[in-house]
Formats: structure tokens, sequence, C-alpha cells
């Protein structure tokens, strides 16, 4: 011990230049986008919605030799496809006003990147 008392290897912190304010870190860097045919986002549901459409779009000409329907059953079956066609495209409308312009994606899964 010195004369006044104190120690001389204390174990006191060294006094140096004082701490301000640091910035904060920076966020971590977002991975790159893989690319559309991984399928990362199901992009191949898509794919496949889009073949079933196809094939049912095309499956009255696939299939020609099948019977005709009695045409009491034709008026009814185009006006009820009529009705079941206003009302979806009505529900379509309202589905995408509803999202919102930020949020529209034909995927299933949303954008992994803010807008």
């Amino acid at each position: 011990m010195n004369p006044t008392g104190i120690d001389s290897q204390s174990t006191a912190p060294a006094e140096g230049p004082a701490e301000g304010p640091t910035a904060p870190p920076a966020p971590p860097a977002l991975p790159a986008p893989a690319p559309w045919w991984r399928g990362t986002r199901g992009e191949w549901y898509v794919v496949v919605q889009f073949a079933l459409f196809a094939a049912i779009a095309l499956s009255s000409r696939l299939w020609p030799t099948q019977p005709a329907w009695p045409a009491v059953v034709t008026q009814v079956a185009a006006v009820v496809g009529l009705a079941l066609m206003v009302s979806g495209a009505a529900l379509a409308v309202w589905g995408l006003l509803a999202l919102g312009r930020n949020n529209l994606t034909a995927l299933p899964y949303p954008p992994t990147r803010p807008r």
C-alpha cells in the first residue's frame, strides 16, 4: 500500500474516453431471392392451377363423342353457370380491393421483401 491508503494494484477500470451513444447495429442482409423454378413461394401451385383450368376448358373438346344433354338441363345449367360466374367475378373484385395494392400476389405465400 502507498501512503494514501490506496492499493496500487486495484482492479478498478482504467479511465478512458467517455463512450457516447452508438449507432444501432445494421439489420442483417436479406438473402438473395431464389429462382422462380425452385418453387419456394408456391410457384408450382400456380402452374398446376393453370394446367387444371386448361384441362377443364378443353374437356368438352377432348371427348366430343359424349351424348348431348337434354335442352331443359342445358338451359338451367347455362343460367346457373352465368350466376356463378357473375358472383365469382364480384368476389374476385372485392378480394382484390380488400387486399390492397401492396399485398397483391399470385403466389400462395407473401413476398419475403417489404415493398
